[in-house]
């Protein structure tokens, strides 16, 4: 059977009532022309996997206990520097941006696991291209007003606790998100 899946960096309570307050004070004019995106659902896509055999499982979370080895000694830490527009034209998402020098990081960490996956002789597709290490907060579902513009610097930083392997279940009013294993780097 085959399952809608990704691998998700989790993000912790505190972290979420912090973008909570962010999210709190962008003008409403804005806010309506979206819907938020449940807190409980809040993560940093890693990788998107898309729909893969239930069957080759157990060899993705063999590609994540790798990546998390690799990593586990340097204490990752992400630091989310504002919330913004993403950056389509016009805008689809209301994110929380990590900093560049995650996006870097968790690129490298991406492509990691792509390798990891090709020598196991799974997913052949790569997506080796620059990576932007965001949360999603809201999907916007009509323009905002041209002259609104959602900039909130923020400063927060945590470290990441584990890589999660989710299923996403494409639903009428939305994705649901399940976890199903995760790896933690402690």
């Amino acid at each position: 059977m085959k399952r809608r899946l990704f691998v998700a960096i989790p993000v912790p309570e505190a972290i979420s009532r912090e973008l909570r307050y962010a999210i709190d004070r962008i003008d409403d004019s804005i806010l309506s022309c979206g819907r938020e995106i449940p807190e409980i659902d809040w993560h940093i896509t890693l990788k998107f996997i898309g729909e893969e055999d239930e069957k080759n499982i157990p060899k993705i979370m063999e590609a994540m206990k790798h990546v998390v080895e690799l990593h586990k000694e340097k204490g990752k830490e992400i630091y989310i520097t504002e919330v913004t527009f993403d950056t389509h034209k016009p805008p689809r998402i209301i994110w929380a941006n990590g900093s560049p020098d995650d996006s870097k990081m968790l690129g490298v960490m991406r492509n990691e696991f792509d390798k990891k996956c090709n020598a196991l002789g799974i997913m052949k597709k790569n997506d080796w291209k620059d990576f932007t290490a965001h949360i999603s907060l809201i999907r916007l579902f009509k323009n905002p007003p041209r002259e609104s513009y959602v900039r909130e610097p923020i400063e927060m930083a945590y470290k990441i606790p584990s890589l999660d392997l989710m299923e996403s279940v494409l639903q009428k009013g939305g994705p649901e998100y399940k976890c199903i294993e995760r790896i933690s780097f402690s």
